[in-house]
């Protein structure tokens, strides 16, 4: 449970820490706003086209594998957004970041379905809701 926590936990935190650091990608990179604004957008965009094959995935893979391959090609994108040589290549590499992270998400809700019994699975979706509210609130600081 500790590490499906810790997933989500970095999942959300890496899509909304995004809008602090807008700002200083702009003069990074010396480009626009627009521009690096989909940084944001792409990850969003991919997050939410990847999340409805889930079911398909978790059922063909498992959820477990699912998930752990996703961890690690999130992981892995997280590694290329940091070595980013430019604006472009850096919106695609978070594009991948959010196609993996799409994943991640109902893949946990997924398994915590899965492995925990009917009577404890409010507390386990409840201290999901926790590190996932955690996440968001930590990026607002």
């Amino acid at each position: 449970m500790v590490a499906i926590f810790i997933g989500s936990f970095l999942c959300i935190l890496a899509s909304s820490t995004i809008n602090i650091a807008l700002e200083i990608l702009k003069n990074h990179f010396d480009t626009s706003l627009d521009t690096v604004t989909w940084t944001l957008t792409g990850f969003m965009l991919a997050m939410g086209t990847t999340a409805p094959i889930v079911g398909y995935l978790g059922e063909k893979l498992s959820y477990k594998r699912l998930y752990l391959y996703s961890l690690i090609g999130f992981t892995v994108t997280s590694a290329l957004c940091a070595a980013a040589w430019d604006e472009y290549s850096l919106i695609a590499f978070r594009v991948l970041q959010g196609a993996f992270s799409g994943l991640i998400i109902p893949a946990t809700m997924s398994i915590i379905y899965q492995i925990i019994p009917r009577d404890k699975q409010a507390m386990a979706v409840a201290l999901w809701g926790l590190a996932c509210r955690r996440a968001s609130t930590c990026s607002a600081s």
